[in-house]
């Protein structure tokens, strides 16, 4: 069982039904009032308002819709999701096809990033680390994150089989890692005994390991 690369997850998320990128228009109401409503609690129990954001992974826009005073940077894999996301007019769309420290190489600094809903379905853990650091390091001291995980991992013979568990973290494992980046981890929420938020800040000094 090997790991697929990243244009075969961006293949998959080319085709796969819209719902699963939260694109407005393919999700039922009940689902997307509970997505803001988490989301938007969560952000603001971080204490800041950001002028400029990075989410990597963003989908159809779910998250960029509930802050639109910010410069909201997304990055996404698939064409077809940064098309949707880029409807919302405070968003700057950035394909990734490589090596994240180059797709976030003109991103400008930010105050917030956020990665929920993505990691499970990146294509290793090496690439979810390789990513992370890439993020942490385009925030500024003092920034804040929302970064979710999973844990409980069924992958399958092949990622089209098992893409919504792909990579999964238990908590702990989750944490570690993060902390690893440089994070400080102010608070880690649990809503499902899979699934795991993480609540963010980097230090006024940064810390990243390099």
């Amino acid at each position: 069982m090997s790991d697929p690369s990243t244009a075969d997850v961006a293949s998959m998320w080319d085709s796969v039904n819209p719902q699963h990128a939260h694109f407005r228009s393919h999700v039922y109401q009940e689902w997307w009032d509970m997505w803001v409503a988490r989301h938007r609690a969560m952000i603001g129990s971080l204490g800041i308002e950001p002028e400029t954001v990075l989410e990597w992974g963003i989908g159809g826009g779910a998250n960029a819709s509930l802050l639109p005073d910010t410069q909201y940077h997304g990055v996404d894999v698939s064409l077809r999701s940064l098309g949707e996301a880029c409807r919302y007019p405070h968003v700057v769309v950035w394909l990734h096809d490589g090596d994240p420290r180059d797709t976030l190489a003109f991103v400008p600094e930010v105050g917030l990033f956020i990665c929920t809903a993505v990691i499970q379905h990146m294509p290793s853990h090496a690439d979810v680390e390789l990513m992370l650091r890439a993020a942490y390091a385009k925030v500024r001291p003092g920034g804040r994150g929302l970064v979710q995980t999973r844990s409980l991992q069924t992958r399958k013979s092949s990622y089209a089989e098992g893409w919504q568990r792909w990579v999964c973290y238990s908590p702990d494992r989750a944490a570690a890692l993060l902390r690893s980046v440089g994070w400080s981890i102010c608070e880690r929420r649990d809503v499902r005994p899979d699934y795991s938020y993480f609540l963010l800040a980097k230090p006024e000094r940064a810390n990243a390991v390099a």
